[in-house]
C-alpha cells in the first residue's frame, strides 16, 4: 500500500476544516430565533408578576412605574402566585389587597391568578 503524499493529506485536512466551518455556521444560523409578527390590527398588553409575599406596597410601586413607563392600559394581569408572606398560609386579605391595588391602577383588567399548583381565571 502506498502512503498518501503530503499534498493529498493537506487536501483532506483542508476539506475537514471547510466542513467544520460550514457546520459551525449552520449551527449558529439555526440558533437565531425566527421572528413572528403579531396581527397589527389588534394587540393586547399583558403584565406578569409573582412572589409578592405580602409586600403589597411593592406591587403598588411596580404598577406606578408601569404607568410612568407609558403603559396606559392593560388587557391582562398575570399573578404567578405566592401572595402571602414567606411560609404563610393562604391569606384572603392580601389576595383582596392585590386586587384592589390592581383595580386602582388599571380598572377593569382581566386577571389570571396562579397559586401553588392551581390557576383560577377571573
Amino acid at each position: 500500500m502506498v502512503a498518501p503524499s503530503k499534498f493529498h493529506t493537506s487536501i483532506k485536512v483542508m476539506q475537514k476544516r471547510i466542513i467544520a466551518c460550514i457546520l459551525t455556521v449552520l449551527m449558529i444560523f439555526s440558533m437565531i430565533p425566527e421572528r413572528a409578527f403579531a396581527d397589527e390590527t389588534s394587540s393586547s398588553n399583558i403584565l406578569f408578576t409573582s412572589d409578592i409575599h405580602g409586600e403589597t406596597e411593592n406591587l403598588n410601586t411596580w404598577l406606578d412605574n408601569a404607568k410612568k413607563d407609558g403603559i396606559g392600559a392593560i388587557d391582562y394581569m398575570c399573578f404567578g402566585g405566592d401572595y402571602t408572606a414567606y411560609f404563610g398560609g393562604y391569606n384572603d386579605s392580601i389576595f383582596a389587597s392585590c386586587n384592589d391595588i390592581l383595580q386602582t391602577h388599571f380598572n377593569g383588567v382581566r386577571k389570571i391568578y396562579g397559586f401553588n399548583r392551581w390557576i383560577r381565571y377571573k
